[in-house]
């Protein structure tokens, strides 16, 4: 039986983005955190069909994603929250999902005129391609641009 050995470099990126929003920050927070399922887009629905998408944002709670038939997927885990300002949570990616890789993810609302704007802070270490980082931008752009605006602002 043969060993194979494989050395990978690793690295950090940060990629920044900002969306504005067309609703109060208490409105927008309580469908960042309490709403969440409700306008997680299809295509981000990763742990199978009919899967419940949910937020627990107490320090140490949880995004997670969970089917009817047991199936879960952890996304993040919450470092911080400070209700209606900040959530900051970290997640891990396996080789299988791009990785292996570390993300920090930071989520701020800040009150502007036409309601408020969501700032998005992503930093990835371990594995981290120019790929990898465009998909998450991209992606990022497309979950909280389309499904998170379209919902506070409908």
């Amino acid at each position: 039986m043969a060993a194979i050995t494989e050395i990978m470099d690793g690295k950090i990126a940060q990629f920044s983005l900002e969306i504005e929003i067309g609703g109060d920050v208490k409105k927008t927070w309580r469908a960042l955190t309490e709403q969440i399922d409700e306008w997680w887009l299809p295509d981000f629905r990763e742990a199978g069909e009919g899967s419940v998408v949910s937020l627990d944002t107490g320090a140490g709670g949880h995004l997670v994603e969970r089917t009817p038939d047991g199936t879960s997927l952890l996304w993040y885990t919450v470092l911080r929250s400070q209700p209606e300002k900040v959530i900051e949570l970290y997640g891990a990616s396996s080789p299988d999902w791009g990785g292996p890789s570390l993300s920090f993810l930071k989520l701020e609302l800040v009150p502007n005129d036409a309601g408020c704007v969501l700032q998005i802070t992503v930093t990835l270490s371990g594995r981290v391609t120019d790929l990898l980082q465009q998909n998450l931008n991209e992606g990022w752009q497309q979950l909280f641009g389309e499904g998170l605006k379209n919902f506070v602002e409908k």
